[in-house]
């Protein structure tokens, strides 16, 4: 089934400005010559989506089909569930380059790598959130301001460089869909930032930009938002707090505009003390029982960048989950987690289990999945573990408790989110030691050799490996979400269950 509720499509508009600008705004370009678009990228066009969509979803049937059939039963094969994403301002993440052309004007502008330079120049970016767009256009106007009146002798002198400017080498932008969910601008620059003049002009940005959304359409300020995040998930006092902020990093050094809170209490017109910016935005997530989450998302830290398709995934693993408690009467299960990330599937399903521990290797994704749970009032049944998911199989499989306290035999389901390589293989053989197995695969290729083997081994870099889970399980359930739109990548998801005793396929849970 294709899942793209009809108000998360953004329609097609008249004139809507392309994924790239024409070659023909670079400086020196051959007038009117064709827009850009990066190799990795197809144009971002509404139109082709569903198409685009379409083929995605028939090659990965075709690449899986081995994986999908039944008792070499075609007509019994598992349908595919295919989840689309909104056609566009659907990436709540995006990075540029920010470049300045020769010559007298020095014309600042967005680019994006292709052939090994930032050659390509980006006026506007459909892809991402309209707020995204709304900020970067006033992040380049401010900049550029700043810039050219440090040219022209203002801000302190002739030929005094412009602060906020000087090494300036990339902007990121990380933003929730509601704008009470905030919106971070993250400055990079290749020479060390002088603290003391930069943050008074970060500050002033800041103010800025902020003064600026407040004055902007719904369109560019919160379209993308649905409803508020409820306030016992996101404070008033916090989304201030979060709206806009504007960070500066170079080698070593990381240093946040500050920001002026409104007056205090009743009848007191005295402002509180200034204070760094806050370095994160919260996300809230929305599934199709009508449950919602909220997630800190830290910036620098990894987090989905297609909150839709973040809330599509969640909902396929918490219909696994319903399904896997049914078969086994409504009998509760305990969940063994690994690459939990910032807790993003952890929240959603702790409530779904008896029991929970989530395993990851970055201790700052265990702090936020640990902020997460607290913010979504999850204080018992779970456990986050800062370690390597290799070396817990490891110890698991030999009979310790990995760090956990517990042994193998406490979990009845495992969950894994890899990276792109896919499972290690003590990993892998932990993983086939379970009775059901959901596998959420950001490279659709690693799920293929974990799951079937072949030349290229089982994604533990070893090469020509033979642990196969489909000797031991069959796949029930199969999902694919489409995350990243307009490229040729996929998410796809897989609940595995072990086969049955007299070797027969199993058809669903």
């Amino acid at each position: 089934s294709r899942r793209a509720p009809a108000e998360r499509r953004p329609s097609r508009r008249r004139g809507s400005s392309p994924l790239f600008s024409p070659a023909g705004d670079m400086p020196n370009a051959a007038e009117g010559a064709a827009p850009r678009v990066p190799s990795y990228h197809d144009a971002c066009d509404p139109a082709t989506y569903d198409d685009a969509l379409a083929a995605k979803a028939s090659s990965l049937a075709t690449r899986f089909a081995p994986l999908l059939a039944r008792d070499d039963d075609d007509d019994d094969a598992v349908m595919p569930e295919v989840f689309a994403s909104p056609r566009s301002h659907f990436r709540s993440r995006c990075r540029f380059q920010v470049a300045r052309a020769e010559g007298a004007d020095g014309a600042l502008s967005y680019r994006m790598w292709d052939g090994g330079k930032p050659s390509v120049i980006v006026s506007t970016f459909p892809m991402a959130l309209r707020r995204v767009n709304e900020v970067m256009r006033l992040l380049l106007g401010a900049l550029q301001e700043g810039l050219d009146a440090a040219a022209a002798g203002g801000g302190g002198g002739a030929g005094r460089d412009d602060v906020l400017t000087t090494g300036l080498e990339a902007a990121h932008f990380l933003a929730a869909r509601s704008a009470r969910g905030g919106v971070l601008v993250t400055l990079v620059y290749s020479s060390p930032i002088d603290a003391a003049r930069w943050v008074p002009a970060a500050t002033a940005l800041r103010t800025r930009l902020a003064s600026a959304l407040e004055r902007s359409s719904p369109a560019a300020a919160d379209e993308e938002d649905e409803s508020p995040p409820p306030l016992h998930l996101l404070s008033e006092d916090e989304s201030a707090r979060l709206r806009v902020n504007v960070l500066g990093r170079s080698k070593g050094v990381a240093l946040s505009a500050r920001v002026v809170p409104v007056p205090g209490a009743a009848g007191d017109a005295s402002p509180s003390p200034s204070r760094p910016g806050e370095t994160y935005v919260v996300e809230t997530l929305r599934l199709d029982d009508g449950d919602a989450f909220a997630y800190k998302h830290a910036e620098g830290a990894f987090s989905n960048p297609n909150a839709w398709m973040a809330e599509h995934t969640l909902t396929w693993l918490r219909s696994c989950a319903r399904a896997i408690a049914a078969e086994r009467g409504g009998a509760g299960a305990s969940l063994l987690e690994l690459y939990c990330g910032c807790g993003n599937h952890t929240v959603a399903l702790a409530g779904m289990f008896t029991r929970v521990v989530a395993v990851e290797i970055s201790e700052e994704l265990c702090d936020a999945a640990r902020d997460n749970l607290r913010r979504n009032g999850i204080e018992e049944g779970v456990s986050i573990v800062h370690a390597p998911s290799a070396s817990v199989s490891r110890e698991l499989l030999r009979g310790g408790g990995g760090g956990l306290g517990l042994g193998l035999d406490a979990f009845d389901v495992v969950l894994v989110d890899p990276p792109r390589a896919g499972l290690d293989a003590d990993t892998l053989a932990l993983v086939k030691r379970f009775e059901y197995v959901l596998y959420i695969s950001c490279d659709p290729a690693s799920l293929a050799r974990d799951a079937m083997g072949g030349e290229e081994g089982n994604g533990n870099g070893k090469g020509g490996g033979t642990l196969r889970l489909s000797d031991t399980h069959d796949v029930v359930k199969f999902a694919v979400f489409d995350h990243f739109p307009y490229t040729r990548h996929a998410e796809v998801g897989a609940c595995f269950a072990r086969r049955r005793p007299d070797g027969r396929s199993r058809r669903s849970l």
